[in-house]
């Protein structure tokens, strides 16, 4: 209890001597002990003691403290510490440093604060802990600094405090409570010395607040932080804290933080160059740990982001040969929670999103991949940290990239996508599945190939240069990843493709490919559905629709292609052929199944149509027709692979045309053209030494069957150049049945051909053949009747030394060949042959020919002679020309036969070109030289009655077109001037000066464009007319002006074009069957197609024949 200063007064006065006089009263007796005992001598004794305590706790202590620290720390820690003015006052228990600095080995600071200031309360004797109502830091300074060598300037401070302590020390807190606990004004230094470019960051205003911080278990403090760096960048925290066990829990927040310090502190593991940007997110978080420092409790360690976001610009990093660079990027979610127990860290990010700009990837130096735009986001993204493997997986998935490019090592364009998207999207690392409701490709192109050495670009790519090989230590079996898409859409793409393996390469392409999969599930048995259009790159479409699996590959589709250009073959036939695919189209449509071995019979399967269309090959050098057709076409084909077959019920070869061609050097066009070996022998004289032997050849790799073919239409010309004359003719109009041709060595084909030669001639062929093995088994008979004897002229100069001045030859081959031995019985008729004048020849039989003759020839004057054949053919000395030349020889040495050729005039009249009819453009009316062509035309077909005309409907739009476009404008302004017309009657020019054709122009040109246009472009034509001064009236070139550009701009209708060319086949057909008498039933108009042949002169119509049924 105190006592108030006049109370103290009145009981020292009340101590006076002069105060014992009176009568003593209890109050003084109380006063009389107490003064006796302050002034007794153990009260001063205590006195001393006390005053001592203050003096020592004053002015000792204060200089202990600083003269032990600053003694012992060198000792101790083995660095120089400083210590400012140290204050304690024993009565409150207060304890006030004004600043220390503990500075390392070559005096830089590592430690300093300003004034630390503790407040020690008497209560730590109940509460059994250090208790302090008050502790404060002001201005504490830590510089750090990352050496080099990877040690940091407290390095050696930290391994001496680990050196000291005691093995068996325990690690518990001691007891202690602090009511309030401030530090102000902090700051940090960083220094990382590791870098190429040191990196140096500070970090000022450091504040912590802490209420009620203790250590004793289950109490828990309230604490706030602060913090801003140099740059401006902010961070704030405050929450709960209990120290055992340790447990923290409350809101984070990062306010501006810049990217580029982001990027600084990553340098050492990536090289980065600072972008510009900010990172600001804010967190809640709960984080518990059990004695071993691990996280524990039923919250373990939780941390949670709010609204985290970054935004970048200008960033890119490196790592090693790769690179990532970005012109601007924003990355933040709705909120990021983290969550510890254990050992193991879960993370969940919802609603994740990431936009990206001008996005560049550079991988190893060999590729490079780019986007204008790359979208990211996902509804959920969680993340797994056990002991074991990661697990990620991921909701609400969608990606989207605009403007994607991929380059290769030499700067090649891989890939190219205009849009990309994916929704729907579903991840898991740890089922190793990856699935979306819809993926959709759009506006792109794929570059693809095999290189030189056999090696798909696109594997190489994604293996990298120096990919490691698989190590054989991996287990043998590992889970399959599941791929499920809903819908995939592919829209306007593109994929390139080359062989390079041959020069040139192999080129080939799809172009606007739409594709559509629905379905698709690698680990479903249930088949997606896929449907294809696509065009290819030289020509033609290609379409499929069906169905397959996506996990074994089993599909079943209707494909269907149209007109796919051969010519992207060339460099396959040139490996073998010196020719050159000038034309040709393949088309298809069926079904084709792949992996129903036991629905198909094998492991890939086709079974439709296919023809070949407009073949054409020429031999390189000279330039000249080697093998055409206009068809070749099956409706029953049956493709197998896995066994390998091919089987074809029906095949039509139509107008096949081909060149047998004996050379000045007696060398055969077939043979030159086929690729010496390495040897210098060709493929095909190779198989004919195997073929000399007699054996039957090896079992086929791949078997064919063509039940039935059909020939129609069919040309060969032949021709011998090492002839003086030179020989030529010609085989036309070949048509007939070839059945069982295959490779089947039990099964014979057989023939049956029938043909023209030359102009009256004819040839019959009939028999049997063993395609896979001719010198096994053949049969063949071939008749030859009403041959011109003139034609043979070169043959019997040669060899009997008279031209032919007439007469005509029948031939009647009989081939049969058994086991390589050969017998042939051929007949020869002579019918009125004549022979001309003699000629020297230094290879001619000296024989009487005419003599011969005269014996040979009937009262009818026919020579009919045999002439039996017989040879080995395995020998290999065989020569089939050689014996016949040598039965020849023997026989009258002048009567020859020898292969030949028909050239056959179809319409007749010289080198008129009687199938090319010329139209005006725009017309259907027969010009009368044209007339005249068809009047022979018409001759002609009176003459085989076995041909029929076709006429087809030819048009041609850039020769057609103008002219109907100037009809078509012409005859509305001629309407506008009311002006009748008949049908099909031609108006006539425009007379622009005449005012009834101006205003009919004007108004036709008013239907046509907006009203302003005429007005602006009479305003042009006026102030170009007059110059200074305007005309009233526009001149008569602006008129024409208006016409030429409404007969530019006028729309010519398909229909029109289509009724113009039925307009011309009608006109044809009509002057064919009514002038030529040609029955109607034998001409029909064709096909509607587009002329080949036109010009601004002509529009030509080619006629075509077809065999009468």
């Amino acid at each position: 209890m105190e006592r108030s200063p006049q109370a103290t007064v009145r009981l020292i006065n009340g101590l006076r001597p002069d105060s014992l006089e009176n009568p003593p009263r209890p109050t003084m007796t109380l006063s009389i002990r107490l003064r006796k005992i302050l002034f007794s001598v153990p009260a001063y004794i205590v006195a001393g003691l006390v005053a001592l305590y203050v003096v020592a706790g004053f002015f000792a202590v204060p200089a202990l403290v600083k003269w032990q620290i600053e003694k012992q720390a060198p000792e101790k820690l083995g660095h120089r510490i400083s210590v400012g003015e140290v204050r304690f006052n024993p009565l409150l228990f207060k304890l006030e440093i004004g600043g220390a600095v503990l500075s390392d080995a070559d005096g830089r600071p590592m430690l300093a604060f300003k004034r630390l200031l503790a407040d020690f309360e008497l209560r730590s004797v109940i509460d059994r802990a250090w208790t302090f109502s008050r502790a404060t830091l002001e201005a504490p300074d830590i510089h750090f600094t990352l050496g080099k060598e990877g040690r940091h300037n407290f390095s050696a401070l930290l391994d001496r405090l680990r050196g000291d302590t005691p093995e068996d020390e325990s690690g518990g807190l001691p007891g202690f409570s602090v009511r309030r606990v401030e530090i102000a004004d902090g700051r940090v230094a960083y220094a990382d010395g590791q870098l190429e470019e040191p990196l140096v960051a500070q970090i000022d205003a450091v504040a912590i607040e802490i209420d009620d911080l203790t250590s004793l278990p289950g109490q828990s403090a309230r604490y706030r932080l602060s913090l801003r760096s140099a740059a401006g960048e902010m961070l704030e925290s405050g929450g709960d804290l209990t120290l055992r066990p340790f447990a923290a829990k409350g809101a984070l927040a990062l306010k501006g933080v810049k990217a580029a310090t982001l990027a600084r502190g990553l340098a050492r593991l990536v090289t980065i160059e600072p972008p510009a940007g900010d990172i600001d997110f804010s967190s809640n978080y709960a984080l518990a740990l059990g004695q071993e420092a691990e996280a524990a409790g039923t919250a373990g360690m939780r941390l949670t982001l709010d609204a985290p976001k970054l935004t970048m610009a200008g960033l890119r990093i490196e790592q090693g040969p790769d690179a990532l660079a970005l012109a601007n990027a924003v990355i933040g979610a709705a909120s990021v929670s983290a969550k510890a127990a254990g050992n193991r860290v879960d993370v969940v990010i919802d609603d994740a999103k990431a936009e990206l700009s001008d996005a560049v990837v550079q991988r190893a130096s060999t590729a490079q991949a780019s986007a204008s735009t790359a979208n990211l986001g996902a509804a959920s993204l969680q993340l797994a940290f056990p002991d074991g493997p990661v697990e990620v997986s991921g909701k609400g998935i969608a990606a989207a990239l605009t403007d994607a490019v991929v380059h290769g090592p030499a700067d090649a364009e891989l890939l190219q996508l205009g849009n990309a998207s994916l929704t729907g999207g579903v991840f898991s690392l740890q089922e190793r599945m990856a699935a979306a409701e819809k993926v959709v490709i759009a506006k792109g192109k794929a570059a693809t190939w095999i290189d030189a050495q056999g090696a798909f670009n696109w594997l190489s790519l994604l293996r990298g240069e120096a990919a490691p090989e698989p190590s054989s230590a991996e287990p043998a079996s590992s889970a399959v990843w599941r791929l499920a898409l809903k819908s995939v859409e592919v829209d306007e793409f593109g994929v390139d493709f080359e062989d390079r393996r041959r020069t040139p390469a192999a080129a080939f392409g799809l172009e606007a490919i739409r594709a559509r999969l629905v379905g698709l599930d690698t680990a479903s048995a249930a088949p997606m559905r896929v449907v294809l259009k696509a065009s290819a790159a030289g020509g033609g479409n290609i379409e499929a629709d069906g169905l397959v699996r996506a996990d074994n590959g089993l599909s079943d589709l209707k494909i269907k292609l149209s007109g796919i250009a051969l010519a992207q073959a060339q460099p396959y036939l040139s490996d073998f052929a010196l020719l050159r695919l000038a034309s040709g189209a393949i088309s298809a449509e069926g079904r084709l199944r792949y992996g129903d071995e036991a629905g198909a019979g094998a492991k890939l399967a086709y079974g439709g149509s296919a023809r070949i269309d407009r073949l054409l090959l020429e031999e390189i050098a000279p330039k000249r027709p080697f093998l055409a057709w206009d068809s070749v076409a099956s409706g029953d084909v049956v493709l197998t692979l896995a066994p390998n077959r091919l089987d074809i019920g029906e095949l039509k070869v139509v107008r096949p045309a081909g060149r047998l061609i004996i050379a000045e050097d007696q060398t055969v066009n077939l043979t030159d053209v086929l690729r010496k070996s390495k040897k210098g022998e060709s493929p095909k004289k190779g198989a004919e030494r195997a073929g000399e032997q007699g054996a039957a050849p090896p079992a086929d790799p791949f078997p064919v069957m063509i039940e039935r073919t059909v020939v129609s239409g069919g040309m060969l010309e032949f021709a011998d150049l090492s002839l003086r004359p030179q020989f030529a003719t010609r085989m036309h109009d070949l048509k007939g049945v070839i059945t069982g041709l295959g490779s089947d060595p039990k099964r014979n084909a057989r023939l049956q051909l029938d043909a023209r030669v030359d102009k009256y001639g004819s040839a019959k062929i009939r028999g049997q053949i063993r395609v896979s093995h001719p010198a096994g088994f053949t049969e063949v008979d071939m008749a030859f009747r009403n041959l011109e004897l003139t034609a043979m002229s070169p043959y019997v100069v040669k060899f009997a030394g008279y031209k032919i001045a007439s007469g005509s030859l029948s031939l009647d081959l009989e081939y049969r060949i058994s086991n390589g031995k050969l017998r042939g019985e051929n007949k020869i008729v002579l019918d009125k042959a004549v022979l001309g004048e003699k000629v020297d020849s230094p290879n001619a039989l000296d024989l009487p020919l005419e003599f011969a003759l005269a014996v040979l020839k009937d009262a009818d004057g026919v020579i009919d002679i045999g002439l039996p054949v017989s040879g080995d053919l395995n020998d290999l000395q065989f020569d089939y020309g050689a014996v016949i030349r040598k039965a020849i020889g023997n026989f009258i040495g002048g009567i020859i036969s020898a292969p030949f050729r028909a050239l056959a005039a179809l319409f007749g009249g010289g080198g008129e070109e009687l199938g090319r009819i010329g139209f005006e453009p725009g017309s259907g009316v027969i010009a009368p030289p044209e007339q005249q062509k068809l009047a022979k035309v018409a001759r002609a077909l009176k003459e085989r009655p076995a041909l029929m005309l076709v006429v087809p409907q030819t048009y041609a739009a850039e020769a057609d077109g103008p002219v109907l476009q100037s009809l078509a404008v012409r005859s509305e302004i001629a309407k506008g001037m009311g002006i009748k017309l008949t049908p099909g009657e031609d108006p006539g020019p425009i007379d622009a000066a005449n005012p009834r054709a101006q205003r009919a122009v004007q108004a036709a040109f008013q239907k046509r464009y907006a009203p302003e246009v005429l007005a602006v472009l009479k305003d042009r034509a006026l102030a170009a007319a007059g110059g200074d001064a305007k005309p009233a009236e526009a001149p008569p070139t602006f008129y024409q002006g208006l016409v030429d550009k409404m007969i530019a701009e006028e729309p010519v209708p398909q229909e029109v074009l289509e009724m113009l060319a039925a307009s011309r086949s009608e006109a044809i057909m009509r002057e064919i069957t009514t002038s030529g008498g040609v029955p109607a039933a034998r001409v029909m108009p064709g096909k509607l197609i587009k002329a080949t042949d036109a010009s601004d002169k002509a529009v030509t119509l080619r006629l075509e024949l077809e065999v009468s049924k």
